[in-house]
């Protein structure tokens, strides 16, 4: 009987961690489409220009760069 109940738990936290990488991924994905197109490297003004004139697209970005980085620091710690 436990030896069932370790597989289900570790099936389950199989599943977890591998929807936390899936989301990583996408969150990459989207944090190189949005941050990466208001920054212009070498001109200070020309990125503060287009992050004031896409503040919203800039707030998308930051929160998908914070979320990926928050999930792919713990993410391993859950399962140790």
């Amino acid at each position: 009987m436990t030896i069932s109940a370790i597989n289900e738990s570790q099936c389950r936290a199989a599943k977890v961690a591998g929807l936390a990488y899936v989301l990583i991924i996408v969150l990459s994905i989207l944090k190189l489409i949005f941050a990466v197109n208001l920054i212009v490297p070498g001109n200070d003004a020309a990125t503060t220009n287009n992050i004031i004139a896409n503040e919203l697209l800039f707030r998308i970005g930051v929160a998908t760069i914070s979320s990926c980085l928050c999930s792919s620091y713990y993410c391993p710690w859950l399962f140790m």
